[in-house]
């Protein structure tokens, strides 16, 4: 069964497709070809739908006002620089004072893309291990912990508390270091408790202070690299 309806949330003003599947366990919101699409086990109400909307707002105005990829600039610690993509016989990434150039052995988008991620995993771990002491010591923390990098969309950074890991986005390295610095907390007080209760809160702003307002601003900012 398949509802589709209008809605307007503030800025929002789009179609919103609800699908009813028995199956379901859960109700999941994504967006697809500039629509809310909906899919739940039963019906919903319209105040439910608003409520739904508004706790997603920004991810979902995000997605909705995305424009084309820019294929001449990329983002490094929170700066914009130029981009050149050169055809050579080796893969390196070279960070000039306005601009980087990216040296590959094939111009392929994805082939370009790997390139990039590992560029970004290099320079986030050297950030990360200058830091990471400092921070442990600021948390009191005295075990050993697992950094893993990843090349995700998703999320900027998790915790496996009981095995000692954290995982961060590689995107990361796109953004200013009091950015990365904010994730690199909000994952060590994990390590105190691992959901997001009033406490975890709480302990963030006593450790890193100003955090929800840095976590606000760093969820409203949009890059649109290609790669």
């Amino acid at each position: 069964m398949i509802f589709i309806f209008r809605i307007k949330v503030k800025d929002i003003d789009c179609p919103v497709k609800v699908i009813i599947k028995k199956t379901n366990k859960h109700i999941y919101l994504r967006v697809r070809d500039n629509t809310i699409v909906i899919t739940s086990r039963c019906n919903l109400t319209l105040e439910f739908i608003n409520n739904m909307v508004l706790k997603h707002y920004d991810a979902i105005y995000k997605s909705l006002t995305k424009t084309s990829p820019t294929l001449n600039e990329l983002h490094y610690f929170g700066k914009k620089y130029s981009l050149d993509v050169v055809l050579s016989q080796s893969n390196n990434v070279e960070v000039l004072e306005d601009r980087i150039v990216i040296f590959t052995k094939k111009k392929e988008e994805s082939y370009i893309q790997k390139i990039v991620s590992l560029f970004y995993a290099k320079e986030l771990s050297n950030f990360v291990e200058k830091n990471l002491e400092n921070i442990k010591n600021i948390f009191n923390i005295k075990f050993s912990i697992t950094i893993v990098y990843k090349d995700v969309k998703t999320y900027f950074g998790s915790c496996y508390f009981r095995r000692k890991q954290i995982n961060f986005a590689t995107k990361l390295c796109k953004y200013d270091p009091i950015y990365i610095m904010s994730v690199i907390y909000h994952e060590m007080a994990h390590f105190y408790y691992p959901n997001h209760s009033t406490k975890f809160y709480a302990l963030l702003e006593q450790k890193f202070p100003n955090y929800k307002k840095i976590h606000k601003n760093l969820k409203k900012i949009t890059y649109n690299d290609l790669y």
